[in-house]
């Protein structure tokens, strides 16, 4: 049976073994996203707080099938009864026998520890020897007393003489042994109704306990198969929470990695890329402005040459301008004009910015934009080169991953263990079956002989009953004994039955009260009452005492195993492994260690570090880097923006050519002949022609203003954006490495932190959920209760019950005989005789006649021959 028992335990903890190795190697992690899809969402999620803090929520385990067990039965009316006689067995027994029993545990003989310990023993146990001293004189003196109480009744003696004494105090003593009588046989019946009703739960209690093993022996394996369910729940469907949300994270290991780094990086690299984005924009700004000013430039230079060449023309036009002496008007205005102001004043071939717009183009050639988000999109896919040059290690990992699924999903069919404990169990129970039916037949038995032993003591309470009442009812203060009625005589008559019955029933009796009370008082005493909760303890200091689990289960562990702290604690809902303190057989911290368990596992994730490589992200190539510093050093910054500006502001003529043209207009107005008029309108038109120049003059001033407002900070700025491009790419090569690898190392800690999740999950459930031994708690209380408090208590309530009635069985004799004189009529005594002779009453023997006193029959007194003070008054009795 023990060999059973170890291998029922062992499995149990084969079960949590699996539980801890299956959590040792689930460990998955899902960003604050729920983990899990179809069976195993519905078995929890796993969500990711801040500072990746891994938080998985676990539904409720499997309930599984309920237990046939129940309550223990309650004694109802009976209770203080049973307590009452527990009181008595713990006083006859204050101490102890938990030596004893470690003894006979021990192996020590017991029939020669009681041969060489007896006086000890005797000191102990005062309380049974006493007990069993005086039962003993009870059966031995009952019936010796009793022959030697009949044969002094038959010599006249002990009661015996059919004679009373009236006296005063007569009815006084009639009635204190009425009274006496009485209350002894409600005693007697009282004790005797109790023991009926005790001997009546026997057969019930023996039927009770052997469906108390059954139902036992039938919710150990609906507490395996509970427990397989559980365990098959939390290595897959809770198991496929972890695993799934390890796997998400896994494939996700680009945003995850990848993410962090490019924020650490972001807050000098963006601005560095936006900034190259941005001088590009200026620089293609500048380059319009630049092509602008050279185009008006070349359209400037080519008419500045013709405009000279026309002025120069209409000068000496003008010069040459002849009036007739007839047109007075024409004459004047020809002599007073001054021609001197019609020459080009500003000198446009020096201007050239060709050397600029070349230094620009060369930079606009490299497409800063195009580099600059190129660099852009590289930054932001470091998730991609994080996933990409990590795939080699993350395939390891997802291997190892499927082999620790598969190792912890296959547990369950390795223990094979418990299909032989429930065949076992399955034979244990046609075994009880047989046992508990043969029980029932037989018990039956057992309770009508437990009846006929109660009727024997109910018997000797009815004729004491009955006595009282005939006695009582058939008696009169004025009848003189040897005139009481016959109903008196019957009641004197039923106590002396009784007490005859009492002699010849209290021996047999006392043998059956002896020996229950050995049986069910030392059973009740040493057994039932210290295996009561809450303190267990005869299993305290019995096998909890000598480390019995701990030896068995630990193998000679220095582990204290407690049967009884386990079955408290199996009281308040622990699981099994808790409540008994398993840890010795598995300790499961070594497997909720996600960390020390797998350290592969964190080496391969931080195996990513060297993997990534950011050396690739680059924001300005070195092309553009010197492009760029060549154009700052000779580019829009070297053109001498005040030398341009001087040379349109000259304007085109030293003169105002509009206001000339005005004032020749004027002048020509004034001409008397048409011919002069109309010659010096040509010249007017000539030179208004030439003034159409000047708007290009403008444009020109206007786009070297536009090119030197967007010249001012360029040069600042060029410089800005290469000391900012460069610290972004040397922060990528020297920060990027740190960066990635706290980044790696936050997501392994991520990822393990699913493991540890489910690690104290799992070392949860095991504590207080999977293997809930409320159940074996049920079962000793129900075990205990049906066996102790129903089985024992109907057998130790039925010799208490009869041991109360044995207890008045001699004052019952005693009041019944000294009672008996009084109910049952007597002989009339001499003095009876001589009184009526010694009062002259007689009148003669001729005047009766005379019977043979052999064969006539004896006369009584007369009714009217009574007691008058000494003597007798009335006809005397007839003698013969």
């Amino acid at each position: 049976m023990a060999a059973r028992q170890l291998s029922l335990l062992r499995t149990f903890l084969l079960f949590a073994a699996f539980v801890t190795l299956c959590r040792g190697q689930n460990t998955t992690a899902s960003s604050p996203v729920t983990a899990g899809s179809g069976s195993a969402a519905s078995a929890g999620s796993c969500t990711v707080g801040t500072g990746n803090a891994v938080s998985c929520n676990f539904a409720s385990l499997p309930s599984g099938q309920t237990y046939r067990t129940g309550d223990p039965h309650a004694a109802g009316g009976l209770q203080g009864y049973y307590n009452l006689m527990s009181s008595f067995v713990r006083t006859i027994q204050p101490g102890e026998a938990y030596k004893i029993i470690n003894d006979v545990l021990g192996g020590v003989d017991i029939l020669n520890y009681i041969l060489t310990s007896w006086q000890q023993l005797a000191v102990d146990y005062i309380g049974w020897v006493i007990c069993g001293a005086l039962g003993i004189a009870f059966l031995l003196l009952l019936p010796l007393v009793g022959l030697i109480f009949c044969c002094c009744r038959c010599c006249g003696n002990c009661g015996g003489k059919m004679q009373q004494k009236e006296e005063d105090r007569t009815g006084c003593w009639r009635s204190f042994h009425s009274v006496c009588l009485f209350i002894v046989t409600v005693f007697m019946g009282t004790g005797v109704a109790l023991a009926l009703m005790s001997s009546m739960q026997m057969q019930p209690s023996v039927t009770g306990v052997g469906e108390t093993i059954k139902d036992a022996f039938a919710d150990v394996p609906t507490y395996i198969n509970n427990t397989k369910t559980q365990l098959n729940y939390i290595v897959n469907q809770q198991f496929d929470v972890v695993y799934d949300a390890i796997i998400q994270d896994i494939d996700d290991r680009g945003t995850l990695v990848g993410d962090p780094v490019k924020a650490g990086l972001a807050v000098d690299v963006d601005p560095a890329i936006q900034a190259v984005m941005d001088m590009a924009d200026t620089i293609n700004v500048a380059s319009v402005a630049l092509q602008v000013v050279n185009n008006s430039l070349t359209v400037l230079q080519s008419k500045a040459t013709e405009f000279t060449q026309n002025l120069t023309n209409i000068k000496n036009a003008l010069d040459r301008f002849t009036c007739d002496a007839t047109d007075n008007p024409c004459t004047t205005f020809n002599a007073s004009l001054d021609t001197s102001g019609l020459t080009a004043e500003g000198d446009f071939s020096s201007l050239n910015i060709g050397s600029e717009l070349d230094s620009v183009n060369n930079v606009l050639s490299v497409n800063l934009t195009s580099l600059a988000l190129q660099g852009k999109q590289e930054f932001d896919n470091i998730s991609g080169i994080v996933e990409d040059t990590s795939a080699s290690a993350v395939q390891g990992i997802k291997t190892q991953l499927d082999s620790v699924k598969t190792t912890v999903q296959d547990i369950p069919n390795q223990l094979s263990v418990i299909d032989t404990i429930q065949n076992q169990i399955s034979g244990f129970e046609s075994m009880v079956d047989d046992i508990v039916g043969y029980a029932d037949q037989y018990t039956v038995y057992v309770g009508y002989g437990a009846i006929g032993l109660c009727c024997l003591v109910l018997l000797l309470v009815l004729f004491n009953l009955m006595g009282l009442m005939f006695g009582a009812c058939g008696s009169s203060k004025s009848d003189p004994p040897s005139d009481r009625s016959c109903m008196s005589t019957s009641g004197g008559n039923f106590l002396m039955a009784s007490v005859g019955f009492a002699f010849l029933t209290g021996s047999l009796l006392m043998i059956i009260v002896f020996v229950l009370f050995l049986v069910g008082g030392l059973v009740e005493r040493n057994g039932c009452q210290p295996l009561e909760p809450p303190n267990y303890d005869l299993i305290a200091q019995t096998l909890d005492s000598t480390n019995f689990l701990g030896n068995m289960l630990c193998q000679n562990s220095t582990k204290q195993v407690s049967f009884a702290d386990g079955l408290k604690q199996c009281g308040t809902g622990s699981g099994i492994y808790k409540a008994f303190g398993l840890d010795c057989v598995l300790n499961i911290s070594e497997y909720t260690n996600f960390r020390t368990k797998f350290p592969n596992l964190n080496t391969q994730l931080n195996d990513i570090t060297s993997s990534v490589n950011l050396s690739g992200i680059v924001i300005l190539s070195e092309d553009a880097k010197n492009n760029l510093k060549e154009f700052n050093n000779s580019g829009v910054s070297g053109i001498d923006f005040d030398t341009f500006l001087n040379e349109t502001r000259k304007g085109l003529a030293a003169t105002d050519l509009t206001a000339f043209a005005d004032n020749l207009a004027t002048a020509a107005a004034g001409f008397t002949l048409q011919s002069n008029k109309d010659r010096m309108n040509a010249i007017i038109a000539d030179l208004r022609d030439m003034q159409g120049l000047e708007s290009e003059v403008d444009n020109v001033e206007t786009n070297i203003n536009t090119l030197k407002t967007a010249s001012t900070t360029l040069q600042n700025d060029i410089s800005t954006v290469l000391t900012n491009a460069e610290a972004a790419e040397a922060k990528i090569q020297t920060d990027g490495p740190g960066l990635v690898q706290s980044s790696v190392t936050a997501y392994a800690d991520r990822v393990l932190g699913y493991g540890d999740s489910f690690g104290q999950h799992v070392k949860d459930v095991v504590d207080n959920q999977v293997g809930d031994c409320g159940i074996v708690k049920k079962i000793y209380d129900a075990m205990v209760g049906n066996i102790c408090d129903w089985f024992f208590n109907s057998l130790n309530g039925f010799w208490f019950g009869l041991g109360w009635c044995l207890l008045f069985y001699i004052p019952s004799m005693i009041f019944g005989v000294k009672l008996a004189k009084h109910y049952r009529r007597m002989e009339p005594d001499e003095e009876e005789y001589d009184g009526y002779y010694d009062n002259g009453a007689y009148p003669g023997p001729q005047s009766y006649p005379m019977h043979d006193m052999k064969q006539g029959p004896k006369a009584s007194a007369p009714p009217n021959w009574h007691r008058n003070g000494s003597n007798r008054v009335g006809p005397p009795p007839e003698r013969w």
